[in-house]
């Protein structure tokens, strides 16, 4: 037994050894990466940059032509040259050219295709290289790290330089959320000139919109000059009856035949526009929302508003648009009177998920109550707040459990997806992951919730 227990001793003593050393290894290298000083911080980081060495370049020239030779003087020439054209060449080639930044389009919406042209201008008759136009302004093309956007080789001199390329906005809001700038570093990067970029025109970004199929019920009493064709009467449509002549009723609309076989005047009934009214509650209350970024529960829930506001307005409905849990400041409502536009436009101005826990926000009361005369569709979470029932409420709820990891995304297993009966039977459509989003509203909107079945 004692044999059989001498190989186990000898590998444990070897790893402990290796345990010791390791320790030893991580101590000395906290030792050395340690800061002992960090007061002295900002008066030693200017040596990380380029220009901090060649600074010390000419102090040490400027020594060793005191104290040894005369060739010291020539190095601290040549190095103060070259700290000289290195600062002051960035500096004027920014001041020789002007830069402007367009879109060609006004409005567009994620994941929709825009051309950005930048002009710029260069008023010196020579040339110009090595030009960066920086910042975050083209979302998420930017890798982390690097606010370098668009990189510049040459600029001719005294001409007009258009540069056009396509643009792929992934997140709702204004492009350029910031203001882009341009900088310059050539030719030996110790010094980068910056200066503003003009915006010319800005483009608006549209939430994205699920395609979803399907009218609403109208059953409404307000009647419009173009709407849904409704079975009341009316002057619009298909013939839906027929009734006695009254007076002021047109001859053109007499039905003849029955006319001549009742020995009576008879008029037909044909159908009317109408319009029914609807109200769509979005709740962005941050308590109810999880995730971060464009695949957030958030952003989710603002682009499914868009969507089923679209369908609304589609079939020429009147639509009201409230928001719950924004802030006091923001407006919080909005409708389709002046056209759809109004609406997209207002969705895509919304504060992001950051900016929201900012501000301090309306109270949205323990249960939301609607007009019972309006149909309402409500865009919640299984974190909301509790919300009234009633057969005018529809609702589109969303579990933001499967929205924390925007990186991992991943299909629901089909077992665990509502079937389309449960999701009608219970008037609501419920959304599951960011993958299925679109599948889960166009069928449970076809299946009946969204069209009042």
């Amino acid at each position: 037994m004692v044999v059989e227990m001498k190989p186990q001793n000898k590998h444990t003593t070897g790893r402990s050894f290796n345990s010791k050393l390791f320790g030893i290894v991580n101590s000395l290298a906290s030792g050395l990466n340690y800061d002992f000083c960090p007061s002295f911080n900002r008066y030693l980081y200017w040596l990380k940059q380029p220009i901090g060495w060649i600074v010390c370049a000419v102090f040490a020239s400027f020594l060793v032509g005191m104290f040894v030779g005369p060739q010291g003087f020539v190095l601290m020439w040549s190095f103060l040259g070259l700290l000289i054209l290195g600062a002051v060449w960035p500096l004027l080639s920014l001041k020789a050219i002007s830069c402007r930044l367009s879109f060609s389009k006004q409005r567009s919406a994620e994941g929709e295709d825009t051309v950005a042209v930048l002009e710029i201008t260069n008023h010196w008759p020579v040339p110009f290289f090595g030009l960066m136009i920086v910042g975050d302004f083209l979302q998420d093309q930017v890798f982390e790290g690097d606010d370098v956007a668009i990189g510049l080789q040459r600029i001719p001199g005294a001409s007009v330089s258009t540069f056009k390329w396509n643009v792929k906005p992934e997140n709702r809001g204004v492009l350029p959320r910031e203001n882009p700038k341009i900088k310059n570093g050539f030719p030996f990067g110790i010094y980068n000139a910056i200066t503003d970029v003009e915006i010319k025109g800005r483009t608006l970004v549209w939430p994205k919109s699920i395609d979803l199929k399907g009218m609403p019920e109208v059953s409404g009493t307000q009647f419009n000059i173009s709407g849904i064709l409704s079975d009341r009467a009316g002057l619009d449509g298909d013939v839906i009856g027929v009734r006695n002549y009254r007076q002021g009723d047109s001859m053109r609309h007499i039905h003849w035949g029955k006319t001549a076989q009742l020995n009576r005047l008879i008029v037909q009934e044909r159908q009317s526009f109408a319009a029914r009214p609807f109200d769509v509650y979005l709740d962005l209350t941050p308590e109810a929302h999880m995730g971060r970024g464009s695949q957030s529960s958030y952003e989710w829930a603002i682009r499914i508003a868009g969507s089923v506001c679209r369908q609304l307005h589609d079939c020429q409905s009147h639509v009201g648009l409230i928001c719950v849990g924004l802030p006091s400041e923001h407006l919080c409502s909005i409708s389709n009177t002046n056209g759809i536009s109004q609406l997209m436009d207002f969705l895509a101005k919304l504060p992001t998920f950051d900016e929201l826990l900012m501000f301090e926000r309306k109270e949205s009361g323990k249960c939301l109550k609607f007009d019972r005369n309006r149909k309402t569709f409500v865009i919640s979470t299984t974190k909301s707040d509790t919300i009234e029932q009633s057969n005018q409420v529809q609702q589109i709820v969303i579990d933001p459990n499967r929205f924390e990891e925007s990186d991992a995304l991943f299909e629901l297993p089909t077992s665990e997806v509502p079937s389309k009966k449960d999701q009608a039977s219970k008037r609501k459509i419920l959304v599951t992951n960011p993958v299925s989003v679109e599948s889960e509203l166009s069928i449970g909107w076809g299946n009946g919730v969204g069209c009042g079945v």
